[in-house]
């Protein structure tokens, strides 16, 4: 079944006046750090459910004497990101809500306002959709994520029914238990490295050699190593590991036989 179309998906812009313009730019410069460029400032962000997906949030200061947020008498006006504009509008024209006949679109997307019950006017923006990464970037994000020990970025990059598969052929299911899985493997080996060579792409299928290492209670360990990927609609829906475990195993065993 199809995903029901007419949703906000998140702040496409937040938009401020003010009679000095240059004065307020630097006040958020100076105690927050957010610029004022050409265009403003933009934050990049991806969400949860499209991890693969990157969207912009834009931030700017106009001048008082700018007519884009017109006839609302408020100064600021605030952009929603949407799924479907088309969708969206048709919804909000059976509840009755105000909506302006003006419309544009650009390389980047297409725009409509609509105004709220205080009459403060509401821009709506519906991207392109940029492309979905090859399967070779999505597989350089998760190594990323891996070594920067982001659970909450590996989590967002694999499928809900996501399989890892570890050396000795053990697998897991399901990207909840992946969470919990790589926060526990992390804490075992809080430095937990893998380094990629050459890395092979057929499809959907992404392979790389290369080596991995860490340290588990206090003891250096290195391996070669090697990754099998399947990626599935810019997510991780297979990782499968192999590599020379011996070294972790030698070490992990001392805790159940520690030297006298």
């Amino acid at each position: 079944m199809s995903e029901q179309k007419g949703k906000i998906l998140g702040l496409g812009g937040v938009f401020l006046k003010s009679a000095d313009q240059k004065r307020l730019s630097a006040w958020y410069a100076e105690n927050l750090g957010i610029g004022q460029g050409e265009y403003g400032e933009q934050f990049r962000w991806r969400s949860r459910e499209h991890p693969s997906r990157e969207h912009v949030t834009a931030w700017s200061i106009f001048p008082d004497s700018s007519t884009y947020f017109d006839p609302s008498a408020a100064p600021f006006m605030i952009n929603y990101i949407v799924d479907d504009l088309d969708a969206v509008l048709a919804m909000l024209h059976e509840g009755g809500v105000r909506i302006d006949a003006k419309r544009e679109t650009y390389d980047y997307g297409r725009f409509a306002w609509i105004y709220d019950a205080d009459d403060n006017k509401v821009e709506l923006w519906e991207p392109v959709l940029q492309p979905s990464p090859e399967p070779v970037e999505v597989f350089q994000s998760f190594v990323t994520a891996v070594n920067d020990h982001n659970v909450e970025a590996l989590t967002a990059l694999m499928t809900a029914d996501h399989v890892f598969t570890d050396a000795l052929g053990d697998q897991v299911h399901g990207a909840r238990a992946l969470e919990s899985g790589w926060r526990g493997y992390f804490a075992m080996c809080p430095d937990y490295w893998i380094r990629t060579g050459q890395v092979l792409a057929e499809g959907a299928v992404v392979l790389a050699a290369g080596e991995a290492g860490g340290t588990i209670d206090g003891i250096a360990w290195r391996t070669p190593a090697a990754w099998k990927a399947v990626v599935r609609k810019g997510k991780v829906a297979q990782w499968q590991v192999f590599a020379d475990n011996k070294p972790v195993y030698e070490i992990l065993a001392r805790r159940t036989h520690p030297r006298s």
